[in-house]
């Protein structure tokens, strides 16, 4: 306000300076009136005009400051005073008022700033993009929002700290490209390209890159937001290999694709399609009316079903026939539906169609050309002297592909000359003459096929018109064989009968009226029947066939083969009764003696195949054994698995409690030896199936006894007596000790079961020296020297004949449901046959039965077991766990960790082989399961020996991989379930000593 008055009293300055020297004068007196005027207007008047003129200079920038201060208070704040380049109060002024007012304006702009940064960061932060800020060199970042880490796969202080690492991790085949870009550029743009981060995955990004300039325009920063694209790239790749896809398999299609309007004219049709169906291009038919390719006679019938097709019904398989561009017939089979637009508008109909031309007349030829089945049939055009059509006999009979048939003519295949002399082209045209006259002509003639030969047949010919054009159909029938065997038969009668009387085969030969004309020795001897009794005799008298299953007659294949005039099949079960009543089974089959289209008689060929059905048997149920063998090895290796953790768990849970709950710790005491239990159960499954470890140890079958009997009385009704009778001299096998007791128990408990009443129940033993001829009877299979035979025997209800033969079959029992799995005897037979030993059995219903196993004997001397109390060794370093089932991972897991040592787990062998890639040098031993995804245990092994060829393994599985000699398994083996003093031991021997304090294990309490 100070700078205001000082203002205003300058601007009033001359004005009162003057207006007091007018004043001044006026007092002094002048001295008349006029003195005084013109005293005014000489010095008064211009003073006042220089007081006018000062006040004006003044007051005009001061109306100026006024109006700038109004503007300034109402919130204007690009308002300036225009400034001058003195040094007066007013341009003091001026400038001060200015200052002010950008005061105000920075104060504005940093508050709204500070707004829009906020704004901005929150912005930034939360979109799936990443925005950046740079310096226009692009050598120092001022801002990343966090999506940068994520795309990036960086942290944001490396981007700030290394900003060339945004170029770094560009692919190589883009970063040049992306480098000159923007160096040429530095402004907007817009740039895709490929990124790989540090854990190597592969992004396609795309940034976007602007100036950010300053309030004259121009630019002093670079801004830019990257966002992830891959999956719009591989959106993209598919969307265009699918319409790649789409567009090959329309134009590629033999079938017509369409689409008319709703007016009737063609809007789309396939080139390939439209080229072999009607022989037109697209382009000669887009915008024609569909009407128009119609056959006059179905116009009206498919305009109509086209109508019914736009009210909505679908069309299929739709049966027409449409005009080619060169006037010829094309039968189509049509499907078809309407095409609507969003709002339900009809545009038109789609369809496909298939060009069924080809199939209709191979239809039609077909059933002309099976009239005759058996003969060969061509279908001969008289105009280009070629065949048309054939059927298969035909290529057969002339040895020629169908496609090079179709291209030949009678002449092609046949010799030069028939047999008479005559020219064949001669002899063709008279006969294709002749019928042409109307008359059917049969005779002999001479073909010769594509190899050569010649082939002698009897043809017939008719005239067959078809469709206006004159065609032949031609039957030719191959008689080579039939002018043979009439030779045959005139010129080797004796020789044929030497033949048969000399063959190991059964023959019977009659004549059409089936009365006997031949007989070999082998026949006589089947029927009970001389020849001199059989010759002239009724054969159906002679050879009596019933069927096995129903015992009832059989039909004589005699008749069957006069009836049939063909083959009659073998036949494999049926049963020949004899003249004296006995009965065999055989195997026969029947064959017509031919001379044309006559049989003549019937040859008839059997054979005795009562052993060789009986090796049938056998043979399958060897196989019904080794199926359900194999069902049982894929049960037990599961089983085991979970009898694995349950085990380990247990042990786990004695050592904790052990201390401070012994009651408790029984408890895990008593599941651990019932899981020992179910792991014996589990061991007889894999014996079953031939994959369990099959120990091999001296064994004393005295000992098995014993053993049995002592559990035996705990599960045998005491009304039953137990007798045993040991007088084996030597009665040690080798073999496995388990698996042997099992089979004797399970001879025992069949024995309880077939004396409900009660009984006597012996177990013997007695030596047996085994000859040669012994081993070639019943106890076939066994080796000649000395055996031990140990026989169980009871006085129970006994086995009838029908149901011993299935006994030890598979699932087979005559127990009630929930008696018995019938898996019993079958687990003995395996046990034996893994023994080389041999199972008998002696029974008759309400005599009891006695089954005798057969074992050879052994004089190695025995092994003393391991106790199965040791203590479990502790240990130190780390090894690697590989198994795919997680209850055994964990539960492994923590006994390796028990034992003191350090576990790295994986759950395939995929896994395994990263982490020994990485941390193989820390890793002391792998314990590695066999049956895993992926990779199984055996090529897992050979991946790690490549990484390792010194790395030491111990393979956990219930397999026997010992036996199959690979090489791979030479580490060392441990069955599942296994115990934590077994596992202890195992690793401590391949590691190569152990720890000299020990853990007790529940065994020992």
């Amino acid at each position: 306000m100070k700078l205001f008055s000082k203002l205003l009293l300058l601007t009033l300055l001359p004005g009162a300076l003057g207006l007091g020297v007018v004043s001044t004068i006026s007092l002094l007196g002048a001295p008349t009136v006029g003195q005084r005027v013109l005293l005014l207007v000489v010095v008064g008047l211009p003073l006042f005009l220089c007081a006018a003129i000062a006040t004006r200079a003044v007051l005009k920038p001061v109306r100026q400051l006024s109006k700038a201060w109004a503007r300034l208070a109402g919130g204007d704040r690009e308002v300036r005073f225009p400034e001058s380049p003195g040094q007066d109060a007013l341009a003091g002024l001026g400038r001060s008022f200015n200052e002010l007012a950008d005061k105000l304006q920075n104060a504005r702009t940093d508050g709204a700033l500070s707004q829009s940064d906020a704004t901005f960061r929150q912005l930034a932060e939360t979109i799936d993009a990443v925005f950046w800020l740079a310096n226009l060199k692009k050598d120092k970042l001022f801002y990343v929002s966090p999506a940068g880490e994520t795309i990036f796969g960086l942290p944001c202080e490396r981007l700030y700290e290394e900003p060339e690492r945004l170029l770094q991790i560009c692919h190589p085949e883009d970063r040049e490209k992306l480098s000159h870009s923007l160096i040429d550029q530095g402004g907007l743009a817009e740039h895709e390209y490929r990124i790989t981060r540090p854990d190597g995955t592969e992004l396609w990004v795309r940034t976007r890159t602007f100036p950010v300039c300053d309030a004259q325009g121009a630019p002093y920063h670079l801004a830019g937001i990257t966002e992830d694209i891959t999956k719009e790239k591989q959106v993209a790749g598919e969307l265009r290999a699918s319409e790649k896809r789409y567009r090959d398999l329309v134009e590629l299609s033999h079938d017509l694709i369409w689409s008319v309007d709703a007016r009737g004219f063609w809007t789309f049709v396939n080139r390939t399609g439209a080229l072999q169906i009607y022989g037109y291009e697209p382009a000669e038919m887009l915008g024609k009316p569909f009407v128009d390719f119609l056959w006059p006679s179905v116009v009206e019938r498919d305009m109509q079903t086209l109508r019914k097709i736009k009210s909505g019904q679908k069309l299929l398989n739709f049966p027409t026939v449409h005009r080619r561009k060169d006037g010829r017939k094309v039968h189509l089979s049509f499907n078809a539906s309407v095409v609507r637009d969003d709002t339900g508008k009809v545009l038109g109909v789609a369809g496909t169609a298939r060009d069924m031309s080809s199939e209709i007349e191979s239809k039609e030829r077909y059933r002309v050309l099976t009239e005759n089945a058996p003969e060969a049939i061509v279908l001969l055009d008289v105009v280009s002297d070629r065949f048309i059509e054939v059927n298969e006999n035909a290529v057969k009979l002339f040895r020629m592909p169908r496609e090079q048939l179709l291209r030949s003519g009678p002449k092609d295949v046949s010799p030069a000359l028939q047999p008479d002399g005559r020219p064949s082209s001669q002899l063709a045209a008279e006969a294709v003459a002749a019928v042409m006259r109307g008359t059917t002509q049969v005779f002999e003639w001479m073909h010769r096929d594509a190899e050569g030969r010649e082939v002698l047949c009897e043809v017939r010919l008719n005239l067959m018109p078809y469709e206006g054009r004159q065609l032949v159909r031609g039957s030719v029938t191959d008689i080579t064989e039939r002018k043979l065997a009439e030779e045959a038969v005139r010129a080797s009668e004796q020789n044929l009968s030497i033949t048969l009387d000399s063959i190991g085969d059964a023959v019977i030969a009659s004549d059409a009226a089936g009365v006997v004309t031949r007989i070999n020795p082998v026949a006589e001897r089947l029927v009970g029947w001389s020849k001199a009794d059989v010759l002239g005799q009724p054969l159906e008298h002679v050879f009596r066939l019933r069927a096995t299953e129903t015992a009832l007659d059989l039909e004589n294949p005699v008749r069957q083969v006069m009836r049939s005039g063909q083959l009659v099949a073998p036949h494999e079960h049926a049963v020949l009764v004899s003249r004296d009543g006995s009965e065999s089974l055989v195997s026969y089959r029947g064959s017509p003696i031919s001379r044309g289209r006559d049989v003549l008689g019937v040859v008839l060929v059997f054979r005795d195949v009562t052993e060789e059905q009986a090796i049938q048997r056998h043979l399958r149920q060897v196989q019904k054994l080794e199926a359900i063998g194999r069902l049982a090895g894929g049960i037990a290796h599961d089983f085991n698995n979970l009898l694995c953790g349950i085990m380990g768990y247990a042990e786990l849970l004695y050592r904790s409690l052990e201390a401070s709950d012994p009651e408790q710790a029984g408890f895990a005491h008593t599941i651990i030896k019932t899981s020992q239990r179910a792991s014996e159960l589990t061991r007889q499954l894999l014996a079953f199936s031939r994959k369990g470890p099959l120990q091999s140890r001296p064994v004393d079958m005295h000992e098995v006894v014993q053993e049995v009997i002592t559990l035996a009385e705990r599960i045998i009704d005491r009304r039953i007596e137990i007798e045993t009778l040991l007088q084996a001299d030597s009665a040690q096998v080798t073999g496995d000790p388990s698996q042997l007791q099992n089979a004797v128990l399970n001879l025992v408990v069949n024995a309880r079961d077939a004396m409900p009443e009660g009984g006597k129940l012996r177990i013997a033993t007695r030596s047996l020296a085994l000859s040669e001829a012994d081993c070639r009877d019943k106890l076939s299979g066994l080796e000649p020297g000395p055996h031990v035979e140990l026989s169980v025997s009871d006085t129970g209800v006994g086995i009838s004949a029908p149901i011993i033969d299935h006994i030890f079959e598979p699932f087979y029992t005559t127990k009630g449901v929930g008696k018995g799995t019938g898996l019993g005897l079958s687990v003995v037979y395996g046990t034996l046959q893994a023994h080389r030993g041999k199972i008998l059995v002696e029974s008759q219903p309400g005599e009891g039965s006695c089954f005798r196993m057969v074992l050879p004997v052994s004089d190695a001397e025995a092994v003393e077991r391991r106790p199965s109390d040791e203590r479990a060794l502790s240990g130190h370093g780390c090894i690697l766990l590989v198994d795919d089932e997680e209850v055994v991972r964990t539960m492994a897991g923590r006994l390796l960790r028990e034992l003191g040592y350090t576990v790295r787990i994986a759950c395939d062998g995929p896994e395994a082989l990263e982490i020994y890639r990485e941390q193989g040098a820390e890793i002391d031993l792998v314990l590695l399961d066999m049956v895993m995804p992926k990779l199984n245990g055996r090529e897992t092994l050979r991946a790690l020996r490549e990484l390792d060829p010194e790395v030491r393994v111990l393979i956990a599985t219930g397999y026997d991989v010992e036996a199959e000699g690979d090489p791979i398994f030479e580490h060392g083996v441990i069955d599942k379930p296994f115990e934590m003093n077994e596992l202890a031991r195992r690793i401590t021997e391949l590691l190569g000593g152990g720890r000299s304090d020990t853990f007790p294990t529940p065994l020992q309490a």
